[in-house]
């Protein structure tokens, strides 16, 4: 490891004997998202190289730079990035296979990592995994819990100027035509990274299209599913932000302009935004996070919406000219011999104009969880009073109004060189009810997970609801193949019982397929079957509604920055529409490339139900 006042620098010597049997099969340069851990969706053999810019140790706060011996890299940024590299700034790389395995070079500018100019400290760690021996080795020792308290200390860089001289802009225009009518839109984003390291952001007219929304599947659920966000303005900075149920970047569609600030002061967190969109609504948000000693962490929350009267808002929430939301919380933990203890208390508030209801909230966790294998524990308890309404959040209105308690044993078993690498069990019962005294929601679920050799998983669940005026059960059997493979891995599943009132049949298959070098594929199916008894809400005459949905992707690397992809798909709702309508693809070329235009051409709509003549060009470039 070296440094200068430009970067970091790291060069590392992979040992193999049997440097044949390496795994690379990623081309292209991937940007890791952040899913709940920091663990790369990447299935080659890589080494990543962690920088905690901040020294903070947070849970998934680092920055991994990833390269697998064919010399692909992949970045994982952990408060969220657009996907254009000069926008969220580059990193360099090179690797090469011999026989004694293979050595990887990188190079990190400082700018990329948001230090401010002058004497730094980071925290650094390393990892390497071999998948076909399912081993991974990291540096320092962290021990199995993956302790980011013991990492190691990088201490007096000599960080020169990280500041430009003129703001980044990002400049991007869209056209297309859909049905004989033609539209279009520029806009452009602002970037500004000042000397102390904090980052603004403004826009106007910006990008607000995602243009690949995911599929949702068949599954019932109770709740609104929630989608990911590709949207530059939302993915830079936003785990500064507050989480989703508060703030769901989803509820704020085409804008006029918006702006964002965020960044470290020391031991302390701040990210604040604000935003203007095409229906006159103002949606802000701010966070304010501040770690005194390491394993305490507090947070405050707030976010306001401010619309002109009757502007339209999602069912079940009120129509209100002002939402307040103030949400506070704080966590604690530490490690117990081989146990890590986790504690939690969160209070806020949520107040909306004409609105007297109790806006308050009160909730607390409490957790023991093994570091590899032992008992674990977790206890919740939490009060939404019937005002807590985030307007702009995801948090369901049903679930407003009431009070709710929930327990959870498990025991969990993880072996190092055996067949079973891991296995679990884990018994909940959670119970929620009205500021009345009524029942909400009853529920006991019993499940289990087992990881084999061979990336094979098997995992049943056994779950009984309550949720007047139904009562659910459903039996859950899971089995997956190659899961540790990125492009080949499989699973088939099956979903059975009563559910809202009727019998209830879900079974998903999905398959990934690269028997080919530059090509890689996916099919996914589901067949769902609810068979209604008579007088039922939903179908007062009764009957069965099948339902089939097929969703199939294809895409060729023409290079590392350039592919050709395409998604079919296709909606049976039992209705007896024509088998048109039930239709829907697309066909796509993309260009991500370091230095120049990012384009995106589309044929067909990935967001309509059916098929649609629309031909949609995209193009971003940084100046």
């Amino acid at each position: 490891m070296a440094s200068d006042d430009r970067g970091l620098y790291f060069f590392a010597r992979c040992f193999d004997r049997n440097p044949d049997r390496l795994r690379m099969e990623e081309r292209k340069r991937l940007q890791l998202a952040y899913k709940g851990n920091a663990v790369p969706s990447l299935s080659d053999d890589f080494i990543s190289f962690e920088i905690d810019a901040e020294n903070l140790r947070r849970s998934n706060g680092a920055y991994a730079f990833t390269v697998t011996p064919r010399g692909t890299q992949a970045d994982f940024i952990p408060d969220g990035a657009a996907t254009k590299i000069e926008w969220r700034g580059d990193w360099t790389a090179a690797a090469r296979v011999d026989s004694a395995g293979w050595n990887v070079e990188v190079s990190v500018p400082y700018r990329m990592l948001g230090l401010a100019s002058g004497k730094n400290t980071v925290g650094v760690s390393i990892r390497r995994w071999v998948p076909r021996l399912q081993e991974e080795s990291r540096w320092p020792n962290m021990g199995f819990a993956w302790d980011r308290t013991r990492i190691a200390h990088w201490e007096n860089l000599d960080v020169g100027s990280t500041a430009r001289a003129f703001p980044l802009v990002m400049l991007y225009g869209v056209a297309q035509a859909r049905g004989g009518r033609f539209d279009g839109y520029v806009g452009l984003d602002v970037k500004k990274t000042f000397p102390s390291g904090q980052t603004f952001i403004g826009c106007v007219y910006p990008d607000f299209r995602n243009v690949e929304n995911d599929v949702l599947g068949l599954d019932f659920s109770y709740s609104e599913k929630q989608r990911a966000d590709s949207r530059p303005f939302f993915v830079e900075g936003y785990r500064f932000l507050p989480d989703a149920w508060m703030m769901y970047g989803q509820r704020i569609g085409e804008m006029y302009g918006g702006g964002k600030y965020f960044g470290q002061i020391r031991n302390h967190r701040i990210g604040v935004l604000t935003a203007y969109d095409r229906e006159e609504v103002l949606h802000s948000a701010a966070r304010w996070y501040w770690q005194p000693v390491p394993r305490l962490e507090f947070e405050n929350n707030v976010v306001w919406r401010h619309a002109p009267p009757n502007t339209p808002v999602r069912s079940g929430v009120p129509m209100v000219e002002d939402n307040l939301l103030f949400v506070s919380l704080v966590k604690k933990s530490r490690m117990i011999g081989s146990l890590t203890e986790y504690m939690r208390l969160q209070t806020g508030f949520a107040q909306s104009d004409g609105d007297s209801a109790d806006g308050f909230n009160l909730e607390g966790d409490y957790q023991i969880t093994p570091t590899a294998s032992g008992p674990s524990l977790v206890v919740k308890a939490r009060h939404l009073g019937k005002g807590m309404t985030p307007v702009d959040g995801l948090l369901d209105p049903m679930d407003f109004d009431q009070r709710d308690a929930s327990i959870e044993l498990g025991y969990e078993r993880t072996a190092d060189r055996q067949w079973f690498r891991e296995w679990n069990v884990f018994g909940f019962v959670h119970r929620s009810i009205r500021s009345n005294g009524n029942l909400y929601l009853q529920r006991y679920t019993l499940e289990s997970w087992t990881k084999a050799r061979g990336g094979t998983e098997l995992s049943t669940e056994f779950r009984v609801e309550q949720r007047p005026p139904y009562r659910d059960w459903t039996l859950l059997h899971e089995l997956g193949w190659k899961q540790d493979q990125t492009y080949q891995k499989g699973g088939i599943s099956a979903r059975w019982g009563w559910l809202q009132g009727a019998d209830y049949l879900l079974v998903t298959l999905d398959q990934g397929i690269h028997s080919w070098d530059r090509v890689t594929a996916s099919a996914r199916f589901q067949f769902r079957r609810r068979d209604f008894p008579v007088g039922h809400a939903l179908r007062p005459a009764g009957g069965v509604e099948d339902r089939y949905q097929v969703v199939t992707t294809v895409q060729y690397d023409l290079t590392a920055e350039r592919s050709i992809s395409g998604r079919l798909t296709y909606n049976d709702d039992g209705s007896g529409n024509a088998w048109k309508s039930r239709f829907n693809g697309y066909c796509s070329f993309r260009q991500l490339v370091r230095n120049g235009f990012d384009l995106f051409l589309i044929v067909g709509d990935p967001s309509a139900e059916t098929w649609t003549r629309r031909v949609a060009i995209k193009a971003m470039v940084v100046l």
